[in-house]
């Protein structure tokens, strides 16, 4: 909060001091809240009208299988606790989560119909969310590789080589927020293991869950189930179609 009551420049230069994202979220946040105000209301309405329209977003990539899956996509992400969290946290998440779905829809576009126009369009809101945050790189790659196997590497060289030069880009300044500070310490000092567990639990029942143990098995039986029905009751589309969601979510994860 200190940074956007800041002038625009002195918020850019004190960037790499106190934060450990790209600037996206931050200039936009500035600009929102010369208009909002910096209050409470003012300040995390931004994380909250991200979230909201990553609903329909959402909608838009479980429509790519079929509308069921769409109408379960939209309202699997209303009610998740972890969108819930990050829609009233002032930072940079809940805008990663809609630009990384808004490239998730444009690359299922391009995926069907691999038009110039549709590959940079998939290109273009893939830098908006690395611009928001380097964790947006672990969805680009399965994707980029994925389009890559069907289209050939030649086709790709130019909206795949844009990102690559934004990454490169930011490199200096992760690099010194990297180096600037302890801010990732209290992450650091958890096991892998213990933040791998602790990540899916928040993801199914939050950070502050009730019967958290109870509430994630219930949410880990209801996701076995789901899968279970688009094996036996889909489609040979929409079972393709959850299979290369499945391919970049694995690849995704495993990265990390």
């Amino acid at each position: 909060m200190i940074l956007v009551h800041r002038g625009f420049g002195g918020m850019l230069s004190h960037l790499s001091a106190s934060e450990s994202a790209p600037p996206l979220y931050y200039v936009l946040v500035w600009a929102w809240t010369k208009v909002l105000g910096a209050g409470p209301l003012g300040f995390r309405s931004f994380s909250a009208l991200a979230g909201t329209i990553t609903v329909p977003v959402m909608y838009l990539a479980g429509r790519r299988i079929s509308p069921r899956v769409g109408l379960w996509a939209a309202a699997l992400t209303a009610v998740n606790p972890a969108m819930y969290y990050y829609s009233q946290e002032a930072r940079c998440y809940a805008l990663l989560i809609l630009f990384s779905a808004g490239a998730f829809v444009l690359w299922q576009r391009a995926l069907e119909t691999p038009s110039r126009q549709r590959l940079a369009l998939w290109a273009g809101m893939s830098i908006l969310a690395l611009l928001t945050h380097y964790f947006a790189v672990f969805l680009f790659v399965p994707e980029a590789f994925l389009l890559a196997r069907r289209l050939g590497w030649r086709r790709l060289s130019i909206p795949v080589g844009a990102v690559g030069i934004v990454g490169i880009a930011l490199l200096p300044l992760a690099i010194s927020e990297r180096s600037g500070g302890k801010k990732s310490e209290w992450i650091e000092e958890s096991a892998l293991t213990s933040r791998m567990a602790e990540t899916a639990k928040e993801f199914v029942v939050g950070v502050y869950g009730p019967l958290e143990i109870f509430s994630a098995f219930i949410c880990a039986l209801l996701a076995a189930g789901a899968l279970w029905l688009l094996i036996r009751r889909g489609n040979a589309h929409e079972r393709r179609s959850a299979g290369e969601v499945a391919i970049v979510a694995a690849t995704a994860i495993l990265i990390l």
